[in-house]
């Protein structure tokens, strides 16, 4: 799987790039602010889990974002309090 990200990578040359925590049987999609490489016990939604429970062998122990998640939750948040705060139209 990870040879077909880097021919993407490498075809479409992105500028940006999210990751996603994506676990079976959810219903949300994470937004995750670090991404570690170890400690996966747990098989993916593909049904791997890497035997050395790294995601890259060798790679850094993890990947901060430099796009910070906390201004546009926070709006998305205050948005959604506003709609449960306003009254109900009745029908």
């Amino acid at each position: 799987m990870f040879r077909c990200y880097a021919e993407i990578w490498q075809t479409l040359d992105p500028k940006f790039a999210v990751h996603l925590g994506v676990t079976r049987g959810s219903s949300v999609v994470f937004l995750e602010q670090t991404g570690k490489n170890s400690g996966y016990r747990d098989k993916d939604v593909c049904g791997f889990c890497p035997g050395s429970h790294c995601c890259v062998e060798g790679g850094p122990e993890k990947l901060d974002s430099v796009v910070t998640f906390r201004p546009p939750l926070r709006a998305s948040f205050t948005a959604c309090m506003d709609q449960l705060e306003e009254p109900l139209e009745s029908a």
